[in-house]
């Protein structure tokens, strides 16, 4: 067993062991070949894989030259144990500051953001992983710089097997991406993640949060194809801001980076210069993968409140986010995006604008008090419909939140197709259910006028609607909700399944049939149902109306539980 003021290899004189990490032992210790200070590492006596670490250390660190990862100088064996010899930063682990109960504040979190962020990008780029971020091995320097330290659970991507994963040290599971938690394998986005909870456990709560937790709160969404990447995380980190007070100085900048956009717009237009674009002919792909959350940035809306992205509203070819006003305890909704996939384009008229950049036409409608839309209509059958809405009287302009969303999406799809999905819908999901195939051709015959022969299909087949050369049309179509309870409507029992019927007031309205037919739980842990809309809208007397859906609702929920 070593010592302080042992001498190893003739060469290394320990000085001090200051901590025991997942890679082993770890003396600070002098070279007197080279008259410099510098880290010795060792296996634990206890933990014979440790030896394991250091090698993998020695060999993917060594691949790395960056100004905030501690550099790696060599490896050799003595006395039949294998020793480490990396670059000595004189400082505290993020894990001590905290320890001590000496917070950061969100300046200083960002600039160690920053400088940790770009030194992931530095091992992404490279095939490395490093597989176990956290504020033990993150090292704070005296001069004020933050480095990277660690890399015994690193994972080589370029030399990985296909079942190769990552060996994750003891203690640090608090900050482990959920991909990972679960079984699944590491990636990039996985230590973009890890940072993300680093700094969220070792900063100081505001009591108004800002920016930075806006970001640190997208670093850490449940699905890694919604953070961003450790580079783009960099770039974020270093441009965070304090935001403007009050809603006018916040939307007169937007409204002026909208109007020199459109004039740009105008100008590539006029000049018939197509943007570069590596987009897909088929932009959706396969519809059950294609993923609308990929779409929005949550981060692009962080001034003005708190941004939650919900994937479980709506129909499957939808995503939400819910901008909401900072509070200590509540969250009330001041504000809205909602993102929907869909094969119809809108229509033409004098009151909706059109502006083409590179392969995609931007059709913007009319503003109203509360509402505001735009449409990506990026080829025939493939358009993407993004709502902006005002929640509250003092909330932010709904056209101010549509195109910077719009902006977001119309970038992303310049040079890509629509990202996939993580996964993919439960086995007993209505996403693998065909809409159309619901209700059949003497169902609908029954009802005067409508053509049961030609559905006019929604995105992924998720709705259907048969229209009537006579009068009206029907509809079926897919939403996720909460849990239908009699306020929802009539309470009805279709097929052994709960439904709940309601009809329009208007003389010429509608009547509709909601189906309860899978409960799942919510990404907020609520409980929540996938539903079957069945609506007949007609000129009809209510009660002619009604009596029409519940004979469709009928068939619904029987072809649903047959």
């Amino acid at each position: 067993m070593v010592g302080v003021g042992d001498r190893i290899a003739g060469r290394y004189a320990l000085r001090e062991l200051f901590t025991l990490g997942g890679e082993g032992m770890a003396w600070r210790a002098r070279d007197d070949d080279l008259d410099r200070d510098v880290v010795l590492k060792c296996p634990r006596p206890d933990d014979p894989p440790s030896a394991q670490r250091l090698r993998t250390a020695a060999r993917n660190a060594a691949a790395l030259r960056h100004q905030h990862i501690v550099g790696v100088y060599n490896i050799f064996e003595h006395d039949n144990v294998c020793w480490l010899v990396t670059e000595y930063v004189p400082g505290h682990s993020l894990a001590e500051i905290a320890r001590a109960q000496r917070k950061l504040g969100p300046g200083r979190a960002a600039v160690i953001g920053e400088q940790i962020a770009s030194a992931l990008a530095h091992c992404h780029d490279r095939g490395i992983l490093h597989c176990d971020i956290s504020p033990e091995n993150i090292i704070l320097a005296d001069d004020g710089d933050a480095w990277l330290t660690d890399f015994g659970s690193s994972l080589d991507l370029r030399n990985a097997g296909t079942g190769d994963t990552p060996d994750i040290a003891r203690g640090k599971w608090r900050y482990l991406a959920p991909e990972v938690a679960a079984g699944g394998p590491a990636g990039p986005k996985s230590d973009v993640y890890a940072l993300a909870a680093s700094l969220l456990a070792v900063t100081e709560r505001q009591r108004r949060p800002g920016l930075l937790e806006a970001l640190l709160t997208q670093l850490t969404l449940p699905n890694p194809n919604h953070r961003p990447t450790a580079a783009t995380a960099a770039t974020r980190f270093a441009r965070l801001e304090q935001p403007p007070r009050g809603w006018d100085r916040t939307i007169a900048r937007r409204t002026a980076v909208g109007a020199a956009e459109a004039v740009a717009m105008a100008l590539i237009v006029a000049a018939s210069v197509a943007m570069p674009s590596a987009a897909a002919l088929d932009p959706f792909g396969d519809p059950s993968s294609a993923d609308p959350c990929a779409l929005l940035d949550p981060n692009s809306l962080a001034e003005f409140g708190r941004i939650d992205l919900s994937t479980d509203g709506g129909n499957f070819d939808t995503c939400d986010l819910r901008v909401r006003q900072w509070g200590a305890d509540f969250h009330p909704d001041i504000g809205q995006v909602r993102l929907t996939m869909s094969v119809e384009a809108p229509e033409q008229s004098s009151q909706v604008s059109f502006t083409r950049v590179g392969n995609i036409t931007i059709a913007s409608e009319p503003a109203g008090s509360t509402r505001c839309v735009r449409t990506l209509m990026v080829s025939p059958g493939a358009n993407i419909a993004i709502i902006g809405e005002r929640k509250v009287p003092t909330g932010p302009d709904p056209c101010v939140l549509a195109d910077i969303a719009a902006t977001h999406a119309r970038d992303l799809l310049l040079h890509s197709s629509i990202p996939r999905r993580p996964g993919t819908f439960p086995t007993g999901s209505l996403a693998w259910r065909d809409a159309c195939a619901l209700l059949d051709v003497p169902t609908l015959g029954r009802v005067a006028g409508v053509d049961a022969v030609h559905p006019a299909p929604g995105f992924g087949r998720w709705s259907c609607r048969w229209d009537s050369t006579i009068d009206g049309h029907v509809t079926v179509r897919y939403d996720r909700d909460a849990l239908k309870t009699a306020e929802s409507g009539q309470p009805l029992t279709l097929a052994g399944l709960p439904s709940f019927r309601r009809s329009g007031s208007k003389a010429t309205d509608d009547c509709i049939v909601q189906i309860q037919y899978r409960g799942f739980r919510g990404t907020s842990s609520s409980d929540r149902a996938e539903v079957v809309v069945v609506k007949f809208y007609g000129s009809q007397p209510a009660e002619q109306r009604c009596a029409t859906v519940t004979d469709l609702a009928t068939t619904v929920a029987t072809s649903l539980t047959r």
